[in-house]
């Protein structure tokens, strides 16, 4: 099961890949 840091990472390489700005509070568990 991936951790919250994966899961976050993942949701970001999605935005990043949908043309959408990752949202502040997934940023906050990859930095």
């Amino acid at each position: 099961m991936p951790t919250p840091q994966e899961v976050a990472e993942i949701k970001r390489l999605s935005a990043i890949l949908e043309g959408k700005r990752p949202e502040p509070t997934e940023l906050t568990y990859i930095s």
